[in-house]
């Protein structure tokens, strides 16, 4: 009985340390699989960093593109301004100068005359 109890016990302590062998192999696997999963969680945070880092600079690139297109935009505006400007300028001094055209045919030529304004061409009509 005492040598059935022996074998008894030594076959539960076999069980026992096959069981725990079987564990720690398991534990082993568990931990290898997270060692690879934090390799692999911490390769993909590398990769976001660097696009993160390219997709700043590039930022950075347009908005000193923007900013320059700004400025060449107000610059360009205040140019068609002032083209303008000096397109009606140019236009009163035009109209002044056929108003003193006139008149001075007017004076030479004894006839009244009547201007007549369409669009760019002006006609005179004898009255």
């Amino acid at each position: 009985m005492w040598l059935q109890h022996a074998v008894a016990t030594a076959e539960a302590s076999q069980e026992k340390q096959n069981m725990l062998n079987s564990t720690i192999m398991h534990m082993e696997n568990v931990i290898k699989d997270l060692k690879q999963k934090v390799s692999n969680a911490e390769s993909q945070a590398d990769s976001v960093e660097e696009k993160c880092i390219i997709i700043s600079e590039s930022n950075a690139a347009l908005n000193d593109k923007v900013s320059f297109l700004t400025g060449r935009l107000k610059c360009m505006e205040a140019a068609l301004y002032q083209a303008e400007e000096a397109k009606i300028a140019t236009a009163t001094v035009i109209e002044y100068i056929a108003l003193l055209l006139i008149e001075y045919i007017a004076n030479e030529s004894g006839h009244i005359f009547q201007a007549v304004f369409i669009g760019d061409a002006i006609f005179l009509i004898d009255v």
